[in-house]
C-alpha cells in the first residue's frame, strides 16, 4: 500500500503546499485537494492516476483544487472527476458546492463511500469545526491498514481506534497543532499515543512545533513524500 504526500502544511503554511495523500488501493486514491494540489499534480504528473477523490471535509483548504480537477479531467482528459461520500448528508452538501462553483453534474459523479473496497470513514462531525461534517478515514489492503484523520480536534478518535485494531501492520497520519485549541489535536496528546502505532503527523509548520515534540513529522520523511 504506498502512500505518499503531496503537502504537509496548514491552512497557511503555504511553503509546505496544502495537506492531502495519494494512496494505491486496487486504484488511487487522492484524500483532500486543497489550493496548492492541483499545480502539484500538474508538477509531478499525476493527475491521470487519480481514480478517486475523498475529502475529509470541505474547508477552502482542504477542496479548493476541486474546480481545477474537475475541469482539466473532463477537457483534456475526458473522465469525470469521481468523488466519494460518506454519508447522504456529506453527498448533499459536495452536490451544493460544486452546483455553486456552476460545475456541472457532468463533469464529476459522486459514488458511495460503501461501493468503494478498502476505505471505511469514522464520522468526526463537530470535532474539528462547529457544524461542519467532517471525517476521518480507513484504508486497508493486503493485510495493512492506514488510518488519516483529517483536521480533528479530539484525540478520543484515534484513541478508540486504537483500543479496537491490532496495530501490528497499522499506520497512522495524524493531524498536529503546536497549540491546543478545539478544532486540531495538541502535538503532546499525539505524543501520548506513541508506541500504539507507528504514528506520523501533518497539517502543521515544522518550525512551529515545539522542541520536546517526538511524534515523527511527514514533511522529515522523503520517502513519505511526491
Amino acid at each position: 500500500m504506498k502512500v505518499k504526500f503531496l503537502g504537509t502544511g496548514g491552512a497557511f503554511d503555504y511553503e509546505y503546499g496544502s495537506s492531502a495523500m495519494t494512496i494505491d488501493l486496487e486504484q488511487r486514491i487522492l484524500v483532500d485537494c486543497g489550493p496548492s494540489i492541483y499545480p502539484q499534480l500538474m508538477r509531478k504528473g499525476l493527475m491521470d492516476s487519480i481514480d478517486l477523490l475523498v475529502i475529509t471535509h470541505l474547508h477552502g483548504d482542504h477542496i479548493g483544487s476541486v474546480f481545477q480537477m474537475v475541469y482539466y479531467l473532463k477537457h483534456y482528459l475526458n473522465r469525470v472527476l469521481r468523488i466519494a461520500c460518506a454519508t447522504e448528508k456529506f453527498r448533499q452538501e459536495i452536490e451544493a458546492l460544486l452546483a455553486a462553483m456552476q460545475i456541472s453534474q457532468d463533469y464529476y459523479r459522486l459514488v458511495p463511500l460503501a461501493e468503494i473496497k478498502g476505505v471505511e470513514a469514522i464520522e468526526t462531525t463537530g470535532r474539528h469545526a462547529e457544524n461542519v461534517t467532517s471525517f476521518s478515514y480507513i484504508f486497508t489492503h493486503d493485510g495493512q491498514t492506514v488510518f488519516y484523520s483529517g483536521d480533528l480536534g479530539d484525540i478520543g478518535v484515534l484513541s478508540s481506534f486504537l483500543d479496537s485494531v491490532d496495530a501490528g501492520r497499522l499506520t497512522v497520519f495524524h493531524e498536529m497543532s503546536a497549540t491546543r485549541n478545539r478544532a486540531h489535536t495538541y502535538y503532546s496528546d499525539l505524543c501520548d499515543l506513541l508506541g500504539r502505532a507507528d504514528i506520523y503527523a501533518y497539517h502543521l509548520n515544522p518550525e512551529q512545533i515545539p522542541q520536546d515534540n517526538k511524534v515523527p513529522l511527514v514533511q522529515n520523511h522523503p520517502e513519505l513524500l511526491w
